[in-house]
């Protein structure tokens, strides 16, 4: 009877710890974190130096993860494969080294920006660092763990936990709909079709997240997990990764684009950031980029409703891995699910690859209201970020990109590499008091993330090469440089960057056409642009515009290397992007696309019947009254 009576009682005070240890926990906490222990090895784990698990010292449980550092800095990262959904997050992870004076750095990856707090070590002890945070919308995460000041000493980490609301689950709807081939392009152009159409492979699930973003899962034929391709060949055999074990590698043998995608579901409305660290080695490959492709079906199938490439290619070979993304872009309000694709465009039929690692795509801070412009496209951009074209008529010029009938154009036309400068608008007509020559400037937009020195840089000219003025542009922001100290009398008030050449800028720019070209200090063409009757870089070129005024990009960071990204400007606005158009003369005659011509841009005379309509009155009328017809009939809703 005791034992029966003691057994009970024992069973009582199991049950009784068991629920006192339930609500002390945090009310529906759930643990995000897979294997956080380490009881079951090292499962789930990625590191930069050799890891293993250890029982000579745990936080909790039996085991932690022991690191070897490589260098001064060790790092230990989980990629969450479940949508965390909006709400508070409580993170936290044990540390210990026997180094004096390290420091651990608790990061979670989520949304557009990491949440992330640091704690000095004590030597020789377990030190828990805590971070809590709120997730505003639902997102995909990744919890890092860093300790640096480590060169010579071991880590262990341990306890390692993501507590929070339960996953996001998506159950997409079946759908029948058979997927429409897709179109790419060869390196003339030409739309063309994949000699053999591969059929992916198929994937369990569709999800709100990537899956498998760092490449580290495979699936049963030993290739990346989730993962699809077309065209091409798809390995998990990558010669070099960025972080992890592995990368994925997108090898291409005939001359049509080719793409690795994965499918995800998105809320219609809803800005994401999509982007990818790829390597771009080989002479083979012609371009590099991203794109998302919006769908209205749940699955990635039927025809695009509209694309969104990365704001620049990779264009030049480099042995180092470089960031892509799309900066944030919204999904239209059909819109169900995207592909999210990274794009290899060959020189031609010869064995070409990239290697990709460590993708994203998250919830983004929604973009500003849509920059408003003229002719048939509506545009808006984030500086240094992204741009996102949208094509409501025909693709005009051969370096458009954009969806016209839900068919899909792909454009790997370069434009300017991460954190490069741009030329955003020339005065190179000038008036007043000034000689022509010494009223010359030229304004920079630096689109990058880092700061640019312009010592060492030079811009050129059809006849001169001048060297820059050694003047630091912070990200985002405009810089001056001009031919003489004239600029400040033209412009008191001005305030910003500003330096002069006390000279001439090449040879001074050509008022009836020349060429410009922004060089950087390793001799690669940054930029470059023509105008006027000069077509050696834009064909067609931009338009002259009248003395005083100015040529100004439509949007800073926005480059397609054509024409139509430039506008006559006739209140020149050096420092500052174009005024919207109310905000000029009520908008009279501002933001006019100086020249658009429909058609391929091949070498053309479009030149010859301007000149002739210049010289006569009564066509020239004739000619705005016709244009002015097309611009309503653009505007006309189809029947």
């Amino acid at each position: 009877m005791r034992m029966r009576h003691a057994a009970a009682i024992s069973i009582a005070l199991i049950v009784l710890i068991s629920l006192m240890l339930s609500f002390a926990s945090p009310a529906g906490a759930y643990q995000h974190v897979v294997n956080g222990s380490f009881e079951s090895g090292m499962q789930g784990w990625l590191s930069t130096g050799p890891t293993s698990v250890t029982d000579e010292t745990a936080a909790d449980g039996a085991r932690s993860a022991r690191v070897s550092p490589q260098s001064s800095m060790v790092e230990l990262r989980q990629d969450v494969v479940a949508a965390l959904a909006a709400g508070a997050y409580a993170v936290s992870a044990s540390v210990r080294t026997d180094a004096a004076g390290a420091t651990a750095h608790l990061i979670l990856e989520a949304s557009v920006a990491p949440f992330t707090t640091s704690v000095l070590l004590a030597p020789d002890a377990w030190t828990r660092v805590t971070l809590e945070t709120q997730l505003a919308a639902p997102s995909t995460a990744r919890v890092r763990i860093l300790v640096d000041g480590v060169a010579d000493a071991l880590v262990f980490i341990d306890d390692v936990r993501i507590e929070g609301a339960p996953p996001v689950t998506f159950t997409p709807t079946p759908t029948q709909a058979a997927p429409t081939p897709e179109v790419s392009v060869a390196a003339s152009g030409t739309p063309t079709t994949p000699t053999a159409t591969p059929t992916p492979a198929a994937v369990d699930e569709i999800a709100s997240h990537l899956r498998n973003a760092s490449f580290e899962e495979l699936d049963g034929a030993g290739l990346p997990l989730a993962w699809q391709k077309y065209g091409g060949a798809l390995s998990a055999d990558a010669p070099q990764v960025r972080s992890g074990a592995r990368a994925a590698r997108l090898t291409s043998d005939t001359d049509s684009t080719k793409w690795v995608f994965q499918t995800v579901l998105v809320a219609p409305g809803a800005t994401y950031d999509f982007g990818a660290w790829l390597l771009h080695d080989d002479p083979g490959v012609r371009a590099a980029f991203i794109r998302v492709s919006w769908y209205a079906s749940e699955d990635g199938s039927g025809s695009a409703i509209d694309s969104v490439d990365s704001a620049w290619a990779l264009e030049a070979p480099s042995s180092q891995f470089r960031a892509l993304s799309t900066g944030p872009v919204t999904a239209p309000s059909s819109a169900r699910s995207a592909k999210l694709r990274v794009m290899l465009a060959p020189r031609s039929a010869a064995p070409a690859s990239i290697v990709v690692d460590d993708a994203w795509f998250r919830p983004a801070e929604p973009l500003p209201a849509a920059t408003a412009s003229t002719g048939d496209a509506a545009e808006s951009d984030v500086a240094g970020a992204a741009v996102t074209e949208r094509r409501v008529s025909a693709v005009r010029g051969s370096k458009r990109r954009g969806s016209t009938g839900g068919s899909e154009r792909i454009d790997v036309e370069p434009v300017a590499p991460p954190g490069a400068m741009l030329i955003n608008e020339v005065l190179y007509d000038s008036t007043g008091d000034v000689e022509d020559a010494d009223g010359e400037w030229i304004e920079f937009y630096n689109r990058g993330a880092e700061p640019v020195s312009l010592g060492g840089w030079s811009i050129q000219d059809n006849a001169r090469r001048t060297m820059l003025p050694d003047l630091v542009v912070q990200p985002g922001t405009y810089a001056i440089v001009s031919a003489s100290t004239a600029f400040n009398e033209q412009y008191p008030d001005f305030v910003g960057t500003w330096g002069s050449v006390d000279g001439r800028l090449g040879n001074g720019l050509g008022n009836d056409g020349d060429t410009l070209e922004l060089i950087a200090p390793d001799g690669t063409l940054a930029d470059a642009i023509s105008w006027g009757d000069d077509y050696t870089v834009l064909d067609p070129s931009i338009g002259d515009v009248p003395a005083g005024h100015s040529i100004e990009r439509r949007t800073p960071a926005h480059d397609t290397d054509t024409s139509d990204d430039f506008v006559d400007n006739h209140a020149p606005s050096p420092g500052a992007p174009l005024p919207p158009l109310e905000d000029i003369d009520g908008g009279a005659g501002r933001g006019t696309e100086i020249r658009i011509l429909d058609g391929d841009s091949e070498p053309s005379h479009g030149w010859v019947p301007w000149a002739l309509v210049a010289a006569s009155g009564a066509a020239l009328i004739g000619a705005i009254g016709w244009r002015a017809l097309e611009a309503l009939r653009a505007r006309t809703p189809a029947a």
